[in-house]
């Protein structure tokens, strides 16, 4: 017999399927991991809500959380300042979208660099969202939307300042 030095065509195919297979499994975990990110920040921003109600209500003053967009990405601020903070945490970074719809707007609204940012001011009574004036009067924010590779939504409770996440 000859001595040869190639592959064969079925060591070929071999090498050929087990590629398909971990590229397939590649794909499919980085969607995981893209849908994690958005889930991951829909729910830190619903905490965020709840924690700024927490602090209304037990500390002394009145209490924001500042939402907005810069060219890195999305961040956030609990604080008694009432301009937007400009040393926020990271929330998210470019791939997610915020979108929100403000009580008696007809459509919504995204959350761009540079744009007016989600301002939700806390009740210290009773928790809940007050009134807060913006260009052409004063308003609530009815939701927020997290869009990535999915979709979450916080609806906004007004009166008591309870917020629900559900996906879509």
């Amino acid at each position: 017999m000859k001595n040869s030095k190639g592959f064969s065509l079925i060591e070929l195919i071999i090498v050929i399927a087990i590629l398909a297979i971990l590229s397939t499994g590649a794909v499919a975990g980085l969607s995981k991991i893209r849908y994690a990110n958005t889930k991951k920040c829909a729910n830190e921003l619903n905490t965020l809500i709840e924690k700024g109600r927490m602090q209304a209500m037990s500390k002394a003053g009145t209490w924001y959380l500042y939402v907005y967009k810069t060219s890195d990405g999305v961040y956030y601020k609990i604080t008694k300042e009432t301009t937007t903070p400009t040393d926020g945490n990271l929330l998210a970074g470019n791939s997610i979208s915020i979108k929100f719809q403000k009580d008696g707007a007809s459509s919504e609204e995204t959350l761009t660099a540079g744009s007016n940012p989600i301002k939700l001011k806390f009740s210290k009574n009773t928790g809940g969202l007050l009134e807060e004036s913006v260009t052409g009067g004063a308003a609530y924010y009815k939701y927020i939307k997290v869009i990535g590779s999915s979709t979450y939504k916080i609806e906004l409770n007004k009166l008591t300042g309870k917020h629900f996440l559900s996906k879509g």
